[in-house]
């Protein structure tokens, strides 16, 4: 759990509208072998924009794609979904 990249979600895809709507936060899994090569191509790309960064000046999200580049990686977790069973189940108990 990244919180700086919770927030940047938040501020880029919710208008004032939408900022009081509740935001899950859950991460996906990246396989490029399942990938078609339109999305192969796209991520070469931004792997060779990475390439040439430091390392050292990494956002956590680059430095996750970066290691997951050669092997699939799967942050998928049932426990994150407690939150969101969580939330429902409160949010049914204040409606009756």
């Amino acid at each position: 759990y990244d919180e700086k990249a919770y927030i940047q979600l938040k501020e880029h895809n919710f208008s004032d509208e939408l900022k009081n709507i509740k935001l899950f936060y859950l991460r996906g899994m990246f396989d490029l072998k399942s990938m078609s090569f339109r999305d192969k191509f796209l991520i070469g790309m931004l792997k060779g924009v990475l390439s040439k960064k430091d390392p050292d000046k990494f956002e956590s999200w680059e430095k996750a794609f970066i290691e997951s580049m050669d092997k699939a990686a799967d942050w998928t977790s049932r426990e994150n979904l407690k939150e969101i069973e969580d939330y429902i189940n409160e949010s049914y108990r204040q409606s009756l």
